[in-house]
């Protein structure tokens, strides 16, 4: 019996600090050093860029397996009153974002043609719909996800606008809570990451009515489903590629929150509709598919606010801030000091 010993040699960077920072008058320049050790057994190679650091990764939540299946889908009731209640909201209550990224609607089918010239989102039965939204309450533990393709150059995105009712709200907004997550792929995928978000932190920063109601197709002035228009605060950075927004919404109602599906007039769903719904009593994700006769998958509308700017995996310049050297070696048990230049020349304070 022959046997062997390896020694298996490796570096180990140590950085300190680990941040820098300086406030200074404009038109001035300091420099601060940042030391990269090697507290290994090999050479350490290493190399400077100015690179993104919004992705995390935090632990995936525990399934809820109390979780009742009936909140899984509202769906058309024979028996619910279909008579319009209340009188006319105000028109407005809710404002198109600014700087709008992408739109992953449409909601409306009817522009002014609800009750009280609001705009209606109608299910439409005749063409075998059953189903007016979607569940993807907090108190249920059901979640909701679609994808978005970021382009090259990246998105910032400042804020996304989520709609979701509770049945007999009124138009006075219920809405209290949205979580959210984003993945680098389908969630729950093997592979997939969470990139960005959590699924306890409240994200909502305004709610209010989006002048649209929910609807059945025979009975456009109903009132029961006033559609809430819900901005979460985001405030990442998402280089090119195709990710998955996963969310969650909380009310002060029994009932729902429901998400509404997009809905085109005419058409059964979206071309390509591949959202998915969380079932937390299974811990799987599966397609929404309406489930009346049409059997029809879904998407989700979903509106995001915000800029195209420069891909941070590619990183770029930043003028005010210099390192010298960027690149080098580091023996075993030493250090390489790093000259770390602030320049405020032409700023003002």
């Amino acid at each position: 019996e022959d046997s062997a010993t390896v020694t298996v040699i490796h570096p180990n960077i140590d950085v300190a600090p680990l941040s820098l920072a300086s406030t200074q008058l404009p038109d001035t320049s300091t420099s601060q050093t940042l030391n990269i050790g090697n507290t290994g057994v090999a050479p350490l190679t290493w190399e400077i860029l100015e690179e993104n650091l919004t992705r995390i990764t935090p632990a995936p939540p525990l399934p809820d397996a109390s979780a009742d299946p009936r909140k899984a889908r509202d769906l058309v009731d024979p028996s619910e009153p279909l008579g319009p209640v209340g009188s006319p909201a105000p028109r407005e209550a809710w404002n198109w974002p600014a700087a709008v990224l992408y739109d992953n609607g449409p909601l409306v089918t009817h522009p002014g043609g609800g009750f009280g010239g609001a705009d209606a989102s109608a299910l439409q039965s005749d063409l075998g719909l059953s189903t007016y939204g979607f569940g993807h309450a907090l108190s249920s533990g059901y979640r909701v996800a679609d994808d978005i393709t970021v382009p090259a150059g990246g998105w910032y995105i400042d804020t996304i606008t989520f709609f979701a009712y509770q049945t007999g709200s009124g138009t006075t907004s219920t809405i209290d809570h949205i979580n959210l997550r984003i993945w680098d792929g389908v969630p729950g995928a093997v592979g997939s990451t969470i990139v960005w978000g959590d699924t306890t932190t409240n994200r909502l920063v305004s709610t209010a009515w989006s002048n649209i109601y929910r609807v059945l197709d025979t009975n456009l002035l109903g009132t029961t489903r006033p559609v809430m228009a819900n901005v979460a605060a985001v405030g990442v950075f998402l280089p090119a590629g195709t990710y998955w927004l996963d969310w969650q919404t909380g009310g002060t109602l029994a009932s729902g929150p429901w998400v509404p599906p997009v809905t085109l007039l005419g058409q059964t769903g979206k071309p390509g509709a591949n959202a998915l719904q969380f079932d937390p009593a299974a811990a799987t994700w599966n397609p929404i598919i309406d489930t009346g006769t049409a059997m029809a998958p879904q998407d989700l509308p979903f509106i995001i606010n915000g800029s195209v700017t420069t891909d941070c995996a590619v990183p770029s310049n930043i003028p005010w801030l210099t390192v010298a050297p960027t690149t080098g070696t580091t023996a075993p048990a030493a250090t390489t000091p790093v000259n770390v230049t602030f320049d405020s020349t032409g700023m003002v304070p």
